[in-house]
């Protein structure tokens, strides 16, 4: 019964130190992570809770992302997401749509991260 209950015991620990690790202690899965930047004027653009410091969101607009990305030399990429999420609805092959909560990004995001795809393809720049 002792060894049964340090086996669990262990085994319990390992799988939720794993989980931790993967979740929260790893850094992303950007090539060097410590050349990301956010643009914007205060920390709460991005936490995606509603209204944060009275309703002051750090927005821009996409005409104003292309134009930075396209004439900023500096950022060797630069990608555009969604501080919130929204609803959404995909229909996988004729069934039914079914809900999900996602985010608008640009067609670059994942690229500029250094994300792959699992399955399929990622997102393309319009032509």
């Amino acid at each position: 019964m002792v060894v049964l209950t340090l086996a669990l015991g262990i085994g319990a620990n390992s799988a939720i130190f794993t989980l931790i690790d993967a979740v929260m202690l790893k850094s992303l899965p950007e090539m060097n992570p410590s050349q990301l930047y956010r643009l914007g004027d205060n920390n709460n653009c991005c936490v995606m809770t509603g209204t944060q410091d009275g309703g002051s969101f750090v927005l821009y607009s996409y005409a104003l992302y292309e134009n930075l990305r396209d004439h900023t030399p500096e950022f060797s990429e630069l990608a555009a997401f969604e501080p919130w999420t929204s609803d959404l609805s995909v229909r996988r092959n004729a069934s039914a749509a079914e809900p999900y909560r996602g985010e608008f990004v640009s067609a670059n995001y994942f690229n500029t991260l250094g994300v792959r795809a699992f399955a399929g393809r990622l997102l393309t720049p319009p032509r």
